[in-house]
């Protein structure tokens, strides 16, 4: 993801706090046109699995940074869930 669109997503979620750190956050939400397209599919993602949009947010982020990765060459991708030290 390049850096503007991080920025626009960062901008996007301080505008709409609600989305991810409060008790709104536990309940599906409809999807915002003007949301960036990761907060788009969290909140889509949301809706599918009848849930908030912060239960779609390590996959969300891990799904964009995957792609990334395989758009610039990478063959493999890993992912930890907190368990390696």
């Amino acid at each position: 993801m390049k850096r503007v669109k991080i920025k626009k997503t960062e901008s996007y979620i301080q505008g709409h706090i609600g989305l991810f750190w409060t008790q709104v956050a536990l309940s599906p939400l409809s999807v915002d046109a003007l949301a960036p397209p990761i907060v788009k599919e969290m909140l889509s993602a949301g809706i599918s699995a009848g849930v908030g949009s912060m239960a779609a947010v390590a996959g969300g982020i891990a799904e964009y940074v995957g792609k990334g990765l395989l758009e610039r060459g990478c063959n493999e991708v890993g992912r930890s869930s907190g368990g390696i030290r």
